[in-house]
């Protein structure tokens, strides 16, 4: 008699945890903007080129807007800035992709090749009022040819 008993709550206990399923609905992946710039306050995205740690002082910054990869050409950039006090900033920015080149100089190297450039895929994550800071690591693969 006691074994039906225990035969008989277990079956029971299963079936009150099979029976207790909640039904989740499959929600949709929520799509982000793409990036761009924004008529109202947004963010700011500080851009310094460096070369080996070492702040660039002259050179161009290239941004393109709802990108994660390099352009084509260089006209396709959505928008420039000078480099100024060691920095280009681009503000009123939405939340999205950004695709970040630049070039310029650095004057410790050799005559020639003292031409730096390079890029990178940057994601800002909020369109509040926040300056986030990029530092862009600039190289040229000419003075790192040691076979010369």
């Amino acid at each position: 008699m006691r074994i039906t008993y225990n035969i008989l709550g277990c079956v029971f206990a299963t079936v009150i945890l099979l029976g207790c399923v909640r039904k989740n609905d499959v929600l949709d992946p929520i799509t982000t903007p793409p990036g761009g710039k924004t008529d109202s306050l947004g963010a700011t995205l500080k851009v310094t080129p460096q070369h080996h740690k070492v702040t660039i002082n002259a050179g161009m910054v290239y941004i393109k807007y709802a990108a994660k990869t390099m352009p084509a050409s260089m006209d396709m950039y959505d928008d420039s800035m000078t480099v100024a006090s060691s920095a280009a900033m681009f503000d009123s920015l939405t939340q999205g992709d950004y695709y970040i080149y630049a070039i310029g100089h650095d004057y410790s190297l050799q005559q020639g090749s003292d031409v730096v450039y390079g890029g990178a895929y940057f994601h800002i994550i909020d369109s509040a009022e926040i300056t986030y800071d990029l530092y862009l690591q600039l190289d040229n693969p000419n003075h790192h040819d040691y076979r010369r």
